[in-house]
């Protein structure tokens, strides 16, 4: 739902390292505007705005920048979780394949061995299978 993502939205912003960039709080504000018109015709005016909200042109949509760069791609052995790692968005099975075996982490639970299979789902899964 849109509230969900909007809730997304915020936990982003709380990774910035100080404020948040006033353009990505303007467009957050325009994107609630709809849910609550009326808090965020209120914020609007105290960031020093003239005009409704809601008469704002809606923020565009960038591709490009929408695009991860990075993912976490989470290591499972036999199905539990074990490690996360972060990777390349266009990662191969391969290349993960090889990551998920070299981890620390799943080493401990290969006993100097090999794995009897390696499922892969780029870019965010790998299940390392021991007997």
């Amino acid at each position: 739902s849109s509230i969900i993502r909007a809730m997304e939205l915020v936990n982003d912003f709380s990774k910035f390292d100080g404020p948040v960039p006033r353009p990505a709080a303007e467009a957050f504000l325009k994107l609630l505007a709809p849910i609550a018109p009326y808090l965020t015709e209120e914020l609007w005016h105290r960031y020093g705005n003239e005009g409704s909200i809601h008469l704002q042109r809606w923020p565009e949509y960038d591709q490009e920048k929408a695009e991860a760069d990075r993912v976490v791609m989470v290591v499972q052995v036999n199905g539990k979780v074990r490690d996360r790692i972060e990777v390349s968005a266009e990662i191969t099975k391969d290349e993960m394949t090889s990551l998920a075996i070299a981890s620390e982490r799943v080493k401990a639970y290969l006993n100097g061995g090999e794995p009897h299979k390696v499922i892969a789902v780029p870019p965010k899964l790998v299940n390392v299978v021991v007997r």
